[in-house]
């Protein structure tokens, strides 16, 4: 009988993985590893998109909360108290020149906008934006509202409202001058490189500055829905700021108001070509091929909104 040697058994029995084997393995985890960072990216640029989409439209919708709370506060002013007479009168003091009924106070616009400009200096009395400039960001307009800041009381004083505040969050009584109105006034500008929606306004302690609303606007574009006739309430003609005449102003009934926000770089793939964006919106561009009704992107990696709204006017039935 042969017998067999235990150690040789042994070894009879064992096998290693071969040079093969080997190969396939290293292919199946390199097309594992490849699609995993795939979907990894993937899901990354999703979550960044995602992030970046929230935070655009949350600009977005806050500075078109501030701008809603300017315009509607637009023409703002007193209801003087007749003694005796038992009612409030509407005085138009300010907003007016032909009613005006107080002396000291000239007349000023309570909504005024001005075509492809910017507020260059925050801290003058006089810079809202400069006609014909020609150097708003992007051509971006600026616009300004102006307010009274309370009531006036039956003995001709008043302390400030809470309620009336400009874009600064400043509140201010009732005003001595036109330079006592509340200002609110909007228009962008460059800030290291990046562009921002600015306001420019009065502080608590009386002083014009500017403050940041929202970062990455770059055009802001206005228009304004004017009256024809002294007794219509409604606007029959959209025009843009260089096309008011000075007798449109006491007219405007409502205002639209349209911006582009951007993101942060690497918040969107690279376009194939530049993109065109309707800040106001592409019903309102009706085939018009300029910087106020089209904006062409630079071609980035940055995501883009537009953002647009429409709001009539509160107080434009005493400005008359």
């Amino acid at each position: 009988m042969t017998t067999t040697c235990p150690h040789h058994r042994l070894r009879s029995i064992q096998s290693g993985i071969t040079l093969v084997e080997i190969l396939v393995a290293i292919v199946i985890m390199s097309i594992v590893t490849v699609a995993t960072m795939a979907l990894y990216t993937t899901t990354s640029e999703s979550y960044r998109n995602v992030d970046a989409d929230q935070e655009i439209q949350n600009n977005g919708r806050f500075a078109l909360d501030q701008l809603a709370i300017a315009i509607r506060h637009a023409g703002y002013q007193e209801r003087i108290y007749i003694p005796g007479d038992g009612a409030e009168l509407h005085s138009d003091r300010v907003f007016n020149s032909a009613h005006m009924i107080d002396n000291g106070i000239d007349p000023v616009k309570h909504i005024e906008g001005v075509n492809n400009s910017k507020i260059a200096s925050f801290s003058s009395d006089t810079d809202f934006g400069t006609a014909g400039a020609n150097n708003g960001v992007n051509a971006s307009d600026v616009l300004t509202s102006r307010f009274f800041g309370s009531n006036q009381v039956a003995d001709d004083t008043s302390a400030a409202s809470d309620i009336m505040q400009s874009c600064m969050g400043v509140s201010d009584g009732y005003p001595s001058g036109s330079d006592d109105l509340i200002i609110s006034s909007f228009s962008v500008r460059l800030f290291n490189n990046e562009p921002e929606l600015y306001c420019k306004g009065k502080t608590s302690a009386g002083v014009l500055e500017g403050n940041q609303i929202v970062r990455g606007v770059e055009t802001f574009q206005v228009l304004f829905g004017v009256s024809d006739a002294a007794t219509s309430l409604q606007p029959v003609r959209w025009l843009s700021p260089e096309q008011m005449l000075a007798t449109d102003w006491a007219n405007v009934m409502a205002v639209r108001v349209g911006m582009v926000v951007r993101g942060s770089v690497g918040s969107a793939p690279l376009p194939a070509t530049a993109l065109l964006y309707y800040p106001l919106g592409e019903a309102f561009a009706n085939g018009n091929t300029g910087n106020s009704f089209v904006f062409t992107a630079p071609r980035d990696t940055r995501l883009r909104r537009v953002f647009n709204a429409t709001y009539k006017l509160r107080n434009h039935t005493i400005n008359r």
